[in-house]
Parts: C-alpha cells; sequence; structure tokens
C-alpha cells in the first residue's frame, strides 16, 4: 500500500505540508528553533477576549507557555498545572482554563475547582469538524479521519458528548463558541448569536503541525453550512464557557 502522500497522488488529491512552509516559514523556524505551539501570539488569541480581570485567580490546566504569559497579563493570579488535582489544593478560582488536554473524568474535578461564580473554559477538537472531514489530522494524530472514525485513541468529540460530559460533572450552564479555524491558532471566535457571514472563512487550509489532504473546498463548504445553520455543528473546535449554576450570565 502506498503511503498516504502517495495514496493522496494517486487519486490526484493535494497534499499540503506545515503552514509555515506553505508561507516559505520553515527555514526561519527550523534556524530560530521556534516552537509554535508554545511560542506563537496566535496561541493566545484564544483567552484573549475573556473577560479575566485583575481581581479574578486562574487555574491553566498547561505548562508555561504563551497562553499562560497572556493570562498573566489579564488576571491577577495564575496557577498552571498539568491537571486540576495538582492545581487546585484547597483553593478556588474564578476560571479553569483547559484547552484540549482534558477527559470525561476530569470535568467533575475542574467543578470541584471553580468557586460558585466561576467559570470553566474549555476547548475541544469536533470529531465532525470540517477540516478533519476534508483531510486534516487531529492535534498528536499520525493517522487522517481518527475522530471521524471513532478510533479510541483520537481526541475529537461531539457537542453532545461534552453536554453530557458538563451535565454529569455539575455544571449547570454553558455557552458554546466556535474558533476559527480552530482553537490553537485562533482567528476568530464566533458564538450562536454572531455566526459568520458568508465569504468570511477563507483560508483554511493550513496545518502546523503535519501534512493534510484537502479533499474539497473548505471555504464553499462552510459557506453552504452557514446557509444551512449547520455551522456549529461542523466547526472544527468547540469553546465552551461553562458555569456552575442555572444562571448563567452571558459574555
Amino acid at each position: 500500500m502506498p503511503d498516504e502522500a502517495g495514496f493522496a497522488g494517486a487519486f490526484g488529491l493535494r497534499v499540503f505540508g506545515p503552514v509555515c512552509r506553505e508561507l516559505g516559514w520553515a527555514l526561519f523556524l527550523e534556524e530560530s528553533g521556534m516552537d509554535v505551539f508554545t511560542e506563537s501570539y496566535l496561541r493566545a488569541n484564544v483567552v484573549a477576549w475573556l473577560p479575566v480581570g485583575r481581581e479574578d485567580c486562574v487555574l491553566y490546566i498547561g505548562e508555561e507557555d504563551v497562553i499562560a504569559g497572556k493570562l498573566r497579563e489579564m488576571a491577577g493570579d495564575v496557577v498552571c498545572a498539568a491537571d486540576a488535582a495538582e492545581g487546585c489544593g484547597n483553593r478556588l478560582f474564578d476560571f479553569v482554563v483547559c484547552l484540549g488536554n482534558w477527559g470525561k473524568a476530569g470535568l467533575q474535578e475542574f467543578c470541584g475547582c471553580l468557586k460558585d461564580t466561576g467559570k470553566l473554559v474549555l476547548a475541544a477538537e469536533n470529531a465532525y469538524g470540517l477540516k478533519f472531514l476534508a483531510g486534516a489530522k487531529g492535534i498528536g494524530q499520525k493517522g487522517y479521519f481518527g475522530a471521524v472514525e471513532g478510533c479510541p485513541d483520537a481526541g475529537g468529540v461531539t457537542k453532545e458528548e461534552l453536554l453530557d460530559g458538563l451535565s454529569s460533572a455539575g455544571f449547570g450552564s454553558w455557552e458554546f463558541f466556535y474558533p476559527f479555524p480552530d482553537y490553537a491558532f485562533a482567528m476568530s471566535v464566533f458564538s450562536d448569536a454572531y455566526l459568520p457571514k458568508a465569504g468570511e472563512l477563507i483560508d483554511q487550509v493550513g496545518n502546523f503541525e503535519a501534512e493534510r489532504l484537502v479533499l474539497f473546498d473548505e471555504s464553499k463548504a462552510a459557506d453552504a453550512l452557514v446557509a444551512r445553520g449547520k455551522f456549529g455543528d461542523f466547526s472544527s473546535a468547540f469553546l465552551v464557557v461553562a458555569g456552575k449554576g442555572a444562571a448563567f450570565v452571558r459574555f
């Protein structure tokens, strides 16, 4: 069987390498040793819009990276930890921020780390996100279509799975947002109250981490999803803000 690039070529598919290579930055990144996943300012866009103030304390599930740096600019106190058990101790937080590194079992621990008025900010790849249907690999995934095909080690989830996990963990309210093109390098953040307009979702083929296929025109497909009211179901990523109580103050 041919390798993935050969398989794609045999069927006339286009294969795109990392976006930095597409833009001619590969040599720069190689010489500088830059890790775009920990150093690119684009990584912080997914949290930069949050209403975090100097009076807030934040638990960030992650290492000291550019996202942690942005949160420190915004909040008075930021704790970085590998998981809730390590980060909480006897403290309660105004915000718990977890971008991708979570499991259903961890949601209950996150809930226990929050003040009564606290918010969980949770990002996850959509198992049926448009970019993955079109041939992009999930973060950390070696093969194509892992989440689509239900592979056990794939990281994507559905909106229904997220809702079930949040409800089971004790959260009483939530609001969904849709980072574009994904949560890792968000350029825009949409919501059900503010959906993208036709022609607004362009330049989706970039992929920092690995090669990808381009099986169809994602911009045209995205416009069709918006027109048919399905954008939220096929967004490449979900960003959920969840609260413990039934009453939820919308952003």
